[in-house]
């Protein structure tokens, strides 16, 4: 895909300053400044017909987009009423000290917290730039559930069903569709759809209803590859680029966690002997689970059940008996069973499940 094609009769201009009309009453007469043709879209500035659009840079206050507020939007060219025209140096100038002031409010509590210790200006940097990096790793890992992190990205309640969220990215004037929605209990389905003259689009991804952040986002940027390939990486989805870094560098140390593999029959059996109990075990509803002589044990209100695992385990720990019964679906068919232990979850073929 090449350049997008502006059309003659367009009101905007790169480097347009122009104010809104015909946009919610809140935002009636903001001004944003036009960094780029966005093409024929639909979704993305609320029509249901394709319509030509920019992507705008809100100058002064964020404006809503979806229940978030954004400095970056997606603009209908119907809705500028021009203004003035700016150099690319200044949108670019205008762009940075936006994000930098962000930046700068955050950082200024930090400063006020430590100014009363010896530390230099170096010493501050080194250390705003490793709890920076710590911080989106701790956050890519961390287990949630998948609507909580599509939202963070951006997704928001589809207008048609309030079970199904979605998104829509644009890139080179192709819009892409995202449609989330939860497929059966304990499983989620993202689906991205788009079409352009060169180019039909879908694709289609599962998670388990709950999975490490980053692992999520990873999924959606999977899908964007699927109809761009590697080009540039939306700002939203840069969470999913680190997650995969993390989880390169983590496999290339491979250090080997903890991990057992269990007979899947047995596996699938216990579980089954176990649901009845789903309700009516101790208020906590908490399994315990062990690992000796080849055995991995299920211990709950003083009834064990053992089944035939191998491999390496650490510590016990105590899951939730929901959390378990849950697996069942997930594990009827497959042929192999496999553990994984971590610091606050363990995976059961690929699915967390916390550990209490």
């Amino acid at each position: 895909m090449g350049a997008i094609p502006i059309p003659e009769n367009t009101i905007g201009r790169v480097g347009m300053v122009a104010a809104l009309k015909r946009v919610g009453e809140s935002d009636i007469g903001k001004l944003v400044v036009l960094r780029e043709p966005a093409g024929m879209v639909t979704s993305l500035v609320g029509s249901n017909k394709p319509v030509f659009a920019w992507l705008a840079q809100a100058l002064g206050e964020p404006i809503d987009c979806h229940g978030k507020q954004s400095r970056s939007i997606y603009v209908a060219d119907r809705c500028l009423i021009p203004i003035s025209k700016m150099t690319d140096a200044d949108i670019e100038i205008i762009s940075r000290s936006q994000a930098q002031a962000d930046f700068d409010s955050a950082l200024q509590d930090l400063k006020e917290i430590i100014d009363r210790n010896d530390i230099t200006p170096e010493e501050l940097e080194h250390f705003v730039d490793k709890a920076g990096a710590q911080f989106f790793i701790e956050r890519a890992l961390e287990v949630v559930a998948v609507p909580v992190a599509l939202r963070e990205i951006g997704f928001y309640p589809s207008p048609e069903s309030e079970d199904s969220l979605v998104w829509t990215g644009i890139h080179e004037g192709m819009e892409l569709h995202f449609l989330a929605g939860e497929k059966w209990i304990a499983n989620w389905v993202i689906v991205g759809t788009g079409n352009s003259k060169r180019q039909a689009v879908w694709d289609e991804r599962a998670l388990p209803s709950q999975a490490p952040r980053g692992k999520i986002v990873s999924t959606v940027l999977s899908i964007w590859r699927t109809a761009f390939g590697n080009s540039v990486t939306p700002d939203c989805l840069k969470l999913g680029e680190d997650f995969e870094r993390h989880q390169s560098m983590m496999s290339s140390l491979n250090l080997g966690l903890p991990n057992l593999w269990a007979a899947p029959r047995v596996f699938r059996a216990i579980l089954k002997w176990l649901q009845p109990m789903d309700g009516f075990a101790s208020p906590e509803g908490l399994v315990t689970l062990s690992y000796a002589d080849g055995l991995l044990r299920f211990d709950i209100d003083g009834l064990a059940f053992g089944c035939p695992a191998g491999g390496h385990w650490v510590d016990d720990c105590k899951v939730r008996l929901a959390d378990l019964v849950d697996l069942r679906a997930e594990v009827s068919r497959t042929r192999n069973i496999r553990l994984e232990r971590a610091a606050d979850h363990i995976t059961v073929n690929g699915r967390p499940i916390e550990i209490q």
